[in-house]
């Protein structure tokens, strides 16, 4: 399966939160799009409570909220956490969490009792040192292993999320063979995104033609590996989003309780991340999102000839980008069908 956008798999029961609880994290990831580390501990990093938790939660469970993809930073050091996820459990939300691993067994202990619908761990490798190397923390790759098992005797679904690499391309059967053997539910990969710490990196975005290439040998190598996969990021033939969900079938929630219709745009345009209300947004808010970033007319994907096929792409990224279009969509003049 392919998404055009990270949070393409909308759930139709209702409204899909993303919520990035804390800042603090110890790792030190090139492509962190929260630009998430140790030194936010004093600043954003912790600064809900729980009763300030709780208080959003509330609404958001009020505004038909059915799936929380709960991340960070590392949400598991964030001390609210097994409250928060015991509340939503009560509301019959789904609640999803996305984890490196790398946390004090205590930590993860407090959530063995909890209804967790899927635990997302970070795994960007076959092999301890070249994930302990892109996480920037030696022990990382073992943690992570250790916490899937963790998340398996639980009896909960684990999804490995994984930054596509050259390494991780040419040792794709490797990867599969630890995947598979640590009984992963489903294995994500992802195209970088320009987004965050990663804004530098605009070099490693790939052609439309290879990342097509790309995607297909991963489907190949699944399938090999009897592994079911994802992957994020990717316009090509025939996949395409009907509208952006971003505001109507997806909301964010920032470290310190500001809501805003995606991430990208919370990072892109601090101004569209407000105080909640019980409405979730402000009807001035999305009127503005749609008379400007949502107006495909204000940027280069509007005229595309492929427009149908990609879904005109991420319209928050086109309108960001200077070149005026999504810098994963097939920029190449073709449609790659996968």
């Amino acid at each position: 399966m392919t998404n055009p956008c990270l949070f393409g798999e909308m759930d139709e029961r209702g409204i899909t939160a993303v919520w990035e609880v804390t800042k603090i994290c110890q790792l030190r990831c090139p492509h962190c799009c929260s630009d998430s580390g140790e030194s936010q501990q004093e600043s954003i990093g912790n600064c809900l409570n729980q009763e300030e938790a709780f208080k959003i939660l509330d609404i958001l469970n009020n505004n038909n909220v059915r799936v929380l993809y709960i991340s960070g930073g590392e949400p598991l050091l964030w001390e609210h956490l097994p409250s928060l996820l015991q509340r939503a459990n009560s509301y019959g939300i789904d609640c999803c969490v996305a984890t490196s691993g790398y946390v004090p067994n205590k930590n993860r202990e407090k959530l063995r009792n909890l209804d967790i619908y899927a635990f997302h761990v970070s795994l960007d490798s076959w092999n301890a040192q070249n994930h302990d190397n892109f996480r920037g923390v030696t022990g990382a790759f073992e943690r992570a292993l250790d916490f899937i098992s963790f998340a398996k005797n639980m009896g909960t679904k684990v999804v490995t999320s994984t930054m596509i690499s050259d390494d991780l391309i040419e040792h794709l059967d490797e990867f599969y063979q630890v995947t598979a053997k640590q009984g992963v539910d489903r294995s994500v990969l992802n195209f970088f995104v320009p987004l965050g710490r990663a804004s530098s990196l605009q070099s490693d975005i790939l052609s439309a033609s290879e990342r097509a290439k790309i995607t297909k040998y991963i489907f190949e190598k699944a399938k090999l590996h009897n592994v079911t996969a994802t992957v994020n990021r990717l316009h090509s033939g025939g996949i395409g989003l009907e509208q952006c969900p971003a505001g109507r079938k997806l909301v964010f929630i920032n470290a310190s309780g500001k809501v805003s219709p995606c991430s990208w745009i919370a990072k892109m345009w601090p101004k569209f991340s407000v105080d909640i209300s019980e409405t979730i947004f402000p009807a001035t808010l999305i009127d503005e999102l749609d008379s400007d970033i949502f107006d495909l007319t204000k940027s280069k994907c509007y005229d595309c000839k492929h427009k149908t096929d990609c879904g005109y792409g991420c319209p928050i990224i086109a309108r960001f980008d200077e070149k005026g279009f999504d810098t994963l969509c097939n920029v190449d003049g073709d449609v790659y069908e996968i």
